[in-house]
This record gives C-alpha cells, structure tokens and sequence, in this order.
C-alpha cells in the first residue's frame, strides 16, 4: 500500500525472489524484488478470469486434483503445502487459508502459520535446487477472491528450443516423484521438532 501511496499509476506489485545464477540471481543468497507494475500482467488476467467464471476453483478444482493425487505435503490451521503439477518447472506451492486475498491482511498467526510452511519448503528443496519465489495475491482493482500463495518453482530443466513454437515443454520431476522426496525430509524436520502443529501428507 506504501507503494500505491507512492505513485497512483502501479496497478499491481510483483513480489519474488531468486536464489542461484540459474534461477536469476546475480549472487548466491536469498533476494526478495519487490516491484510496482503499470499493468496487471497476462498471468494476471489469466487467473482473474479464470476466478471470474467459476470463483472456487482453488478449492474445488485445483486443491481438489492435488488432493486426490496425494499430493498434498503438509498442512497448518493457516496454511497448506503442496505439489503442484502443471507447471514448467517442478513446483510446490503454499497457499493461506486465511479469508484475506492480500498478504498484509494476514493477522500474526496467520502468517507465522504459512511463514513456517514456506520456510519448510525451502528448506526441504535444499541449498543446491536453484528456485524461484513467487508471490500471487489479488491485484488492486479486482474484486475477485485469490487465496494468496507462494510457488516455489524448482529451476532443474533447461529448455532445448522447440518450447516456444510448441508450448510443449518437459517437465524432469513427475509431481509425485516430487513428493516421495520432499515428504522423508518433513518428516525429519518435524520429528526435530521444527514443524509444530502440522500434519504431513494425506
């Protein structure tokens, strides 16, 4: 909102971060970019379409698939974990079940529950996995409710050209191959202790 405050022409903010030369770094540590857009974006309108027509489709489509592929990695009473298929790259997601679209909405334990998520699927992706954060909520102007979510995209494949005339693209991690090495390693962590109040997979 301090940005909207700033300058009344940015119609959307883009909130990702990066970690590796691979994912688009330029130095090998966690970097939040934070950046005001005059425009929503053709991924935005996208989903704002996608939520105009059928307004519960995170729940009743999206959610609903990963759940009965067993796909579901861990879950909060703030927040969920996920596989999610679909995507170029390998990709787990966190999504809020917090009734807020916006991030800063959240209240205190709302977002120290999806913080301790996230921070697990980091942590289970390991310091090796170049990945990219991206943060999606629901954009200024729209009145649509968008759970808001992180994907965390796993940058392991390297297009080899004939994508982009056929939007064909090979992903190298089958999503449930995702889960069978991401879910020994929560359970490390939560038999450490470090994921209190959450319960793993199905």
């Amino acid at each position: 909102s301090e940005m909207h405050r700033e300058n009344p022409h940015i119609k959307h903010v883009a909130v990702y971060q990066n970690w590796l030369a691979q994912a688009g770094a330029s130095f090998d540590h966690l970097h939040k970019q934070v950046l005001g857009v005059d425009t929503w974006g053709a991924g935005v309108h996208r989903r704002m379409e996608v939520l105009r027509r059928y307004p519960p489709f995170y729940n009743q489509v999206l959610l609903a698939a990963v759940k009965a592929r067993g796909l579901v990695l861990a879950e909060n009473d703030q927040a969920v974990a996920i596989v999610e298929p679909g995507h170029i790259y390998p990709c787990l997601g966190v999504y809020s079940k917090s009734a807020a679209s916006d991030p800063s909405g959240l209240s205190a334990q709302e977002l120290k529950g999806f913080s301790d998520l996230l921070r697990a699927m980091h942590t289970v992706s390991g310091a090796r996995v170049p990945c990219n954060e991206e943060w999606y909520f629901r954009p200024r102007g729209s009145q649509e409710a968008m759970p808001f979510h992180v994907l965390l995209k796993w940058r392991v494949n390297t297009p080899a050209g004939f994508e982009g005339g056929s939007e064909i693209h090979i992903n190298p991690l089958f999503p449930e191959l995702m889960r069978d090495r991401v879910l020994p390693h929560l359970r490390e962590m939560a038999a450490a202790g470090e994921l209190p109040d959450t319960r793993l997979g199905e």
